[in-house]
């Protein structure tokens, strides 16, 4: 594979896209933020919540790409190279999103929301000293606030144990809502397109309410999005598609030889 164009037009799309997604959000935060990570909210809620954040992580998240992937292909006349472009991107971008992500973390240090909630029920001397426990040091001190917030705001704080900046989960639905979104809108389906910035919204909005990230979480895994769209080649040029599946016979041969 060799790079055949560095950016296209079609790249207005994307920050397009970008800038409205970033809009919504930082008018759902004005309004919505801070949340009241005390008491026992409306089940539906908290279900829901609860739910949309679950869907962008894990093996979920996974079956998630796989979803919108075939739906966007589905009735696409693209060529096999076109194809192999989009997934290479794709994996690009979800791959050196996930590795900047970790470094960002551990750079920043940045706590988490319910660290302070902690603080302020003196289970903690300061937010930071959380994070020089260990595991079942932390799940223990998180325990004790069992009866104070909902077992939904629980749950999710015992699954994110780790810095909050920037925003793990809102990387992800920022990828997928530009690179799926973009297809969308050269294919004319706005439904689709709907459909898509309701659940990146929705997931974005669900990691305030849970209590694991700050509007600031938000918006860095926006910037970083974006800056790797900016860097990211669109197209690739496949010179050879027997080059391809002699590097997939690769690691036979080598075991073959061995």
């Amino acid at each position: 594979m060799k790079f055949v164009h560095w950016r296209e037009s079609r790249d207005k799309l994307v920050y397009l896209l970008l800038c409205v997604i970033t809009v919504m959000t930082t008018i759902a935060c004005f309004f919505f933020w801070p949340v009241n990570l005390l008491g026992h909210p409306n089940p539906v809620m908290g279900f829901t919540m609860h739910y949309l954040s679950y869907s962008a992580q894990g093996w979920v998240a996974v079956c998630m790409v796989g979803a919108w992937l075939l739906w966007s292909l589905k009735g696409a006349s693209y060529s096999l190279q076109r194809c192999l472009s989009l997934f290479a991107q794709l994996f690009i971008l979800l791959l050196i999103a996930n590795i900047l992500k970790l470094g960002i973390k551990d750079f920043t240090e940045v706590s988490r929301p319910y660290t302070t909630i902690m603080t302020q029920h003196l289970l903690l001397p300061e937010p930071t000293h959380f994070y020089k426990l260990g595991v079942e040091q932390k799940l223990d001190v998180m325990s004790n606030m069992k009866n104070y917030i909902s077992h939904w705001r629980l749950d999710a704080w015992k699954q994110h144990l780790d810095y909050a900046f920037p925003s793990g989960h809102t990387i992800f639905v920022a990828i997928c809502a530009l690179f799926f979104g973009s297809l969308f809108i050269e294919q004319k389906r706005y439904v689709s397109l709907s459909v898509l910035l309701v659940w990146t919204l929705g997931v974005a909005y669900s990691r305030l309410w849970l209590g694991v990230h700050r509007p600031m979480d938000l918006i860095g895994a926006f910037a970083l999005v974006g800056g790797l769209y900016w860097f990211v080649p669109r197209h690739y040029a496949i010179t050879q598609i027997k080059t391809i599946a002699k590097i997939k016979r690769f690691p036979l041969n080598n075991r073959e030889r061995s």
